[in-house]
């Protein structure tokens, strides 16, 4: 390929990337955006939702109008909660410049009205300041809001609540309710969104009682439940890889596809998050979520657009028809020892790691937990694609190595000249440092013969490829 073209294909991404960021930028720059981080002390917050947030600052999306507040319980001081959300940061010269827009407010609790009632005020004012220090000509003196909810789940619904009841614009008055659209409504006062992330409760039942006190107090159009890991590049490709690519069309199936495995591995352990985690464990915290999104992903049908609800459509036919066990006997049950196995880790060898239950927060809370930190679970999609398939998933923490990653292992064909060949496999790398690898068998270069095969891969490294953004 000519540098002409390689260096064209190149701009490509940079264009979209950049014509996004445009659109973002001047959406969100005419209005005082005020994002509240609720839990800012926590673990999620420090190591997630603070990097996501500079992230966006650092590419320029989020606008000059910003305020982002953390409350939390914590006694911190300004210095201190800056110092602790910057152990996270990669910014750079541009660190304090993002942290100008950082504070937080100290609260009694997710529940106490006063508390919550003087962190409203809180925001209106910084609000105003804004408005005044950037000059907007807003129609009313409003901003658009946006609550991270970095809590547990159990919190959610007085959270609504107090949200709703203390940190909302109210509606305007004098004017009939029906007059006009909801976004016309926020046009002139500002949205509220409210994020949640997963888990959603600990079973189907709780997750109904936690939605039904949420939708209480917002409105659905309010509500945004998120998968942080639905957000990562390879996991968003897995659509574009799918169904962009002809050459799938006819390989994606049970007739060449030998199996597929789906791994996400941890290198540290619960790190004093016992209160959390002893009470979620492994399944829910990472395989009931992260790791079947991203099987129901691979194992769908095309949607027949790519809006949200077709592709939401298509993804839930998964969970339905897929089991742990093989053929027409599937009947969910979990019992067969070789596709079900779970652990908990213990201290390393080199006693750098202490075991699960020697973790304080673990001696503390529960010194004698049964908890789960490892499992591996061979599931089934009964259905004429993938019948008999196996899905060989597995999550742990404390484990050999950090990496998620999704290998698609194809069948060797038994009339093949090469019967011992590697057989072909597909590997997309989640992370760290995203790839996508097909490999394949080639001659082994030099002067030896066609008789022998060398096994090869066909590597697309993100961070070689598409350079800064990654």
């Amino acid at each position: 390929m000519s540098s002409l073209k390689t260096d064209t294909i190149q701009e490509e991404p940079e264009k979209e990337h950049e014509h996004v960021i445009e659109r973002l930028r001047v959406r969100l720059s005419k209005t005082p955006l005020t994002i509240v981080v609720f839990g800012a002390s926590g673990h999620l917050a420090r190591t997630k939702t603070y990097p996501s947030l500079a992230d966006l600052f650092q590419e320029k999306v989020l606008p000059k109008t910003l305020n982002i507040i953390g409350y939390a319980r914590s006694k911190l001081t300004q210095k201190e909660f800056h110092a602790q959300i910057s152990e996270s940061l990669k910014l750079g010269d541009r660190l304090q410049e993002f942290l100008s827009y950082c504070t937080y407010f100290q609260g009694e609790g997710y529940d106490n009205d006063d508390s919550l009632k003087k962190l409203g005020e809180y925001m209106k004012e910084l609000e105003n300041e804004k408005i005044k220090k950037e000059s907007l000509k807003c129609k009313t003196k409003a901003a658009n809001r946006l609550f991270y909810l970095a809590t547990p789940p159990n919190v959610f619904g007085q959270l609504s609540e107090k949200i709703k009841k203390h940190l909302s614009h109210h509606p305007i008055k004098n004017r009939d309710d029906h007059s006009k659209k909801k976004e016309e409504e926020e046009a002139e006062i500002g949205w509220k969104r409210v994020i949640v992330e997963k888990p959603f409760g600990e079973d189907s039942e709780s997750c109904e009682k936690l939605l039904a006190a949420m939708g209480e107090h917002l409105e659905e159009s309010e509500i945004y439940r998120i998968d942080h890991y639905l957000a990562k590049e390879m996991v968003q490709n897995l659509l574009v890889l799918r169904f962009s690519n002809t050459l799938w069309d006819s390989l994606w199936d049970r007739r060449s596809i030998k199996c597929v495995k789906i791994s996400i591995k941890e290198t540290e352990g619960v790190d004093g998050r016992g209160g959390y985690y002893d009470e979620y464990g492994v399944i829910r915290d990472v395989f009931q979520n992260h790791l079947l999104q991203i099987l129901c992903l691979i194992a769908m049908e095309a949607p027949v657009h790519l809006q949200a609800d077709d592709i939401r459509t298509e993804k839930q036919k998964q969970p339905t028809t897929t089991t742990t066990t093989v053929g027409s006997q599937a009947n969910g049950s979990i019992s067969q020892p070789p596709f079900f196995v779970v652990g908990q880790y213990g201290a390393s060898a080199d006693g750098k790691l202490p075991s699960y239950l020697q973790d304080p927060s673990i001696k503390k809370l529960n010194p004698t937990s049964k908890q789960v930190t490892f499992a591996q679970m061979v599931l089934f999609v009964q259905n004429r694609r993938w019948n008999g398939v196996p899905f060989i998933c597995k999550c742990g923490k404390a484990l050999d190595n950090k990496n998620a990653e999704i290998r698609i292992q194809f069948k060797n064909d038994e009339l093949s000249l090469y019967p011992d060949a590697v057989i072909n496999e597909l590997v997309i790398r989640l992370q760290p440092s995203e790839a996508i690898w097909l490999r394949l068998n080639t001659k082994t270069p030099g002067f030896a013969r066609f008789q022998s095969t060398y096994p090869t891969y066909l590597d697309l490294t993100y961070q070689t490829r598409f350079g800064h953004h990654f």
